[in-house]
């Protein structure tokens, strides 16, 4: 019995370029990973800034409207009958109410 080896050719076309394809693949993925990286890393800081800028400019605006509603009080609780009077204003006399009739009975009326 005779065996005959098949003999593969290891000069070929495909395995020279096969090892540097891969290597210079691996290199360029690496740099796209480590960019990528490098992107997020920076976004994630900047947004982490813009954050604190934020909480920063609410506690101003806290402070500032804690200022406004305390103004807000005392000015509320000085109107009284003495300061409507010294700006022109008078009491009414004659008091009129109006009525509307219940909305049940105006559709009903108007619809034949």
């Amino acid at each position: 019995m005779r065996a005959r080896a098949l003999q593969l050719n290891r000069t070929g076309s495909l395995n020279r370029l096969e090892s540097p394809v891969v290597f210079w693949g691996v290199i360029l993925a690496l740099i796209l990973f480590v960019g990528i990286y490098g992107y997020l890393v920076n976004k994630t800081v900047w947004n982490v800034v813009a954050r604190q800028r934020a909480e920063k400019n609410i506690t101003l605006l806290n402070t500032q409207l804690g200022s406004l509603e305390s103004n807000y009080m005392s000015l509320k609780n000085n109107i009284n009958l003495n300061l409507a009077h010294s700006l022109g204003f008078s009491q009414t006399t004659d008091t009129k109410y109006i009525n509307r009739p219940a909305l049940g009975r105006l559709s009903s009326n108007t619809v034949e």
